[in-house]
């Protein structure tokens, strides 16, 4: 089992109805139409958290990670974010498309922090190859950003 199905069997294991929740999610998206279809095809396409994390790469990792897009500079790349922000601000579609990709991002850092012991065995078991430095560095300050919200989130309550 590679690590991916791990993972959707351990959040299908704690959440049962996960199948039906996920399609319920599809069709409330159907019936909303995109109000720009260009930046609605990106954000339809990949996890929202990781279409800007992308985008807030360094010049260097974006243009190894995305090659056919190498010649945007971080500038471009910042205002390319900025255009998605106001659009999840406009679009009720990739607004609810966004709050769907939390939501599952937060199921899954759940389910990864009640099972970390089996999770971590299992890459043990795999050998998975040790990950560059820098992917590290932009795990751990993901991680971190998350751990601060959920902080300020439950200082707010």
């Amino acid at each position: 089992m590679d690590f991916d199905d791990l993972i959707i069997d351990l959040v299908r294991k704690a959440e049962p109805d996960l199948d039906a929740r996920l399609e319920n999610q599809a069709e409330a998206l159907k019936e909303l139409e995109c109000t720009n279809p260009v930046l609605g095809r990106w954000i339809d396409e990949y996890d929202v958290e990781y279409l800007i994390a992308a985008f807030k790469l360094d010049d260097d990792e974006f243009s190894s990670n995305f090659p056919e897009m190498g010649h945007l500079n971080q500038h471009d790349r910042s205002q390319i974010i900025e255009a998605f922000e106001t659009h999840f601000d406009q679009c009720p579609h990739c607004y609810l498309k966004r709050g769907y990709d939390l939501e599952m991002n937060a199921r899954i850092e759940r389910v990864y922090r009640l099972n970390n012991a089996e999770v971590m065995q299992h890459l043990q078991a795999s050998r998975v190859t040790r990950p560059k430095p820098e992917v590290v560095a932009a795990v751990a300050d993901a991680a971190n950003d998350a751990a601060q919200a959920a902080a300020a989130k439950r200082a707010r309550k």
